[in-house]
């Protein structure tokens, strides 16, 4: 009977190389828990198994959908709760749990979906024995959001904390101080740093040139705020930065905040919502949900208490933002922004918004704020035939989007292909949300993985790349095995290299869909069940550009024929789905139809929408 060493990193490797030297067990099924892990057997050239193979794919499509419906439940009845126990939410209208909506889906998806896969990992090793690696921080979550901290390798958290008298269970010597690798802890962090960091470039020019005029709060600028900044200028808007409230908070809504956590700890409903099964994961997130309403919640309050206070003298005609999704205190201060008579605008950030399933922006983005400018017509329509309340919706299209068209070179569609580019994403392995966000990082990555070996098996003449995402470690050491070493990486941003390329092969059709189909390459698009999907209409207009597969085995059947010949491949070049959910008009002005519309906005919320 085999013996089991769970991977998450090249330091269980190394520990376990300690522990045994050179002489290494015969009997060891190597399991890659993380994306790190599978890096990690890759690296040292390890047959290996992942773990989410041990659990069927439909039992993590089904648990996802189920947390979405208890979560919605919990929030809704925890926030009413709330209200009535502590007066200072009540007389703010503040939801301390909707507001965190979107943490607590990543949060809850992240605990019970590892819960699920080493209950049936643990079932079928039968008792063998498991060589993990301890992870000495059980602290899961960190800082003033409730999503799980990516530091932690949480599989070993939950291994030594649930499953010690089911299964045989070995730790491995030396465990490491911080965490996962250090590229994996920054990923999320960097990604958003450096998405501000453009954002704050691109407007800081046109901000210096005028500092008068009617005032706008922005909170995020997404993917394509920055780009209607200088337009706003133009008609005499002017950005602002409020500054952040005193540190000191006031002592009564302090008090308030201590007795709601006194009652929520005495509920037994409260503490079982965050369960799996039979496990209770409570113990392990207690301190952290202490600390979201003892100390980030009365910090909310007085961010909000100030920016009431402050926003009157200001006379701000709207806020912006990207999101709404950032965190309890930033919500706050966007309500306290619409309190005092500003409303909330969201421009839509990337095409993760009703152009293909996301639900989770279904429950928080297109529910939440005031209104929101859309790309096209087609992310009404989603939104319409999903039957849910929404924000007012105003198409206005993507001046990211714009940019990139105007980037683009004239190239007739290919008669053969030359050049073959796919465009894969990052699945974080704790900050994960499902279904259809690429489902758990092992399972996107194996699915990675067989499209490599797809690519390096095409004929000699063809030029093989890979765009992997910024911070994507798993990418560049797969690609360093012999069998891809035809294979190129590309590090430049997207946009830059878009143009020359014959095929596009991408598995989460997210913006770069938008960016793909703008040009007259072919487009291949795998849509797997649960990683990622499209509603019928979406479909059926985005067929008429591209090509869909549901599996791989289509998908690679169809890549392997194109590469030889496009005979059998007529060229889709009808641009339906790019007007309905990208451009919506094709005049490139989509940042200055986005500042006429906020122009329009008034202190009576009342939308003055555009002639179209």
């Amino acid at each position: 009977m085999p013996r089991y060493l769970l991977v998450n990193s090249d330091q269980a490797l190394d520990s376990f190389s300690q522990l045994f030297g050179s002489n290494w067990p015969d009997d060891i099924v190597f399991v890659a828990s993380t994306s790190d892990g599978m890096a990690a057997c890759i690296r040292a050239q390890l047959p290996y198994t992942t773990l989410d193979l041990y659990s069927s794919k439909s039992e993590i499509i089904s648990l996802g959908w189920h947390n979405y419906a208890s979560l919605t439940l919990f929030c809704e009845h925890w926030d009413l709760a709330a209200q009535d126990y502590a007066p200072c939410l009540k007389n703010r209208s503040i939801k301390p749990f909707c507001f965190g909506y979107f943490d607590l889906k990543i949060l809850i998806d992240s605990m019970s979906t590892k819960l699920l896969m080493l209950k049936n990992f643990i079932y079928h090793a039968s008792g063998q024995e498991i060589f993990y690696l301890p992870e000495p921080n059980h602290k899961i979550v960190s800082g003033e959001f409730l999503r799980p901290s990516s530091e932690v390798n949480m599989f070993s958290v939950l291994l030594e904390t649930f499953f010690n008298g089911e299964a045989r269970l070995s730790p491995l010597p030396n465990p490491r101080a911080n965490g996962l690798s250090i590229l994996s802890s920054w990923r999320i962090l960097a990604r958003e740093k450096l998405r501000a960091l453009r954002g704050a470039a691109r407007t800081l020019q046109a901000f210096r040139k005028n500092r008068t005029g009617s005032k706008y709060l922005c909170f995020n600028f997404g993917h394509d705020i920055s780009y209607v900044v200088p337009h706003l200028l133009n008609q005499q808007f002017q950005l602002i930065h409020p500054p952040s409230a005193p540190a000191n908070t006031n002592p009564e809504i302090i008090k308030e905040c201590h007795s709601l956590w006194q009652m929520l700890l005495t509920s037994n409903s409260f503490k079982e919502f965050f369960s799996h099964g039979e496990v209770s994961y409570f113990p392990l997130i207690k301190d952290s949900l202490e600390e979201y309403v003892n100390s980030v919640l009365p910090r909310a309050i007085a961010e909000y208490d100030y920016l009431c206070e402050l926003l009157p003298k200001l006379d701000i005609k709207f806020s912006l933002t990207g999101t709404v999704n950032l965190g309890l205190v930033n919500r706050c201060r966007m309500l306290a922004a619409q309190d005092s008579g500003a409303p909330l605008i969201t421009y839509q950030e990337g095409a993760g918004y009703g152009s293909i399933i996301s639900p989770i922006y279904d429950f928080t983005e297109v529910i939440d704020g005031d209104a929101m400018l859309c790309y096209g017509t087609g992310n009404i329509e989603y939104y319409d035939d999903l039957g849910t309340s929404t924000k007012t919706l105003i198409p206005v299209g993507s001046a990211h989007q714009d940019a990139i068209r105007r980037g683009l070179r004239h190239r007739p569609p290919p008669d053969q292909i030359r050049t073959v580019m796919y465009v894969g994403t990052v699945v974080d392995d704790n900050v994960m949300h499902c279904p259809n966000n690429g489902l758990v990082s092992t399972l996107y990555r194996l699915s990675q993985f067989s499209i490599f070996r797809l690519l390096a098996s095409l004929p000699a003449g063809t030029q093989i790349i890979v765009k992997p995402k910024p911070f994507d470690v798993f990418t560049p050491a797969a690609l360093q095995l012999a069998e891809f070493k035809r294979i190129q990486i590309e590090t430049r941003r997207f946009e830059k290299v878009i143009n020359g390329i014959d095929l596009f092969i991408l598995d989460f059709p997210s913006t770069v869909l938008l960016s793909c189909i703008a040009t007259t390459a072919y487009v291949f698009v795998l849509a797997e069940e649960g990683v990622t999907g499209f509603t019928s209409k979406q479909k059926e207009r985005l067929e008429k550009r591209a090509y869909l597969f549901e599996d791989f085995d289509s998908l690679a059947s169809a890549v392997r024929d194109i590469a030889v010949s496009t005979a059998k491949f007529p060229l889709r070049l009808d641009d339906s789905y790019l007007m309905a959910y990208s451009l919506y008009m094709p005049d490139g002005r989509s940042a200055e139809r986005a500042a006429e519309v906020l122009s329009g906005f008034s202190k009576s919320k009342k939308l003055q929408l555009p002639h179209t």
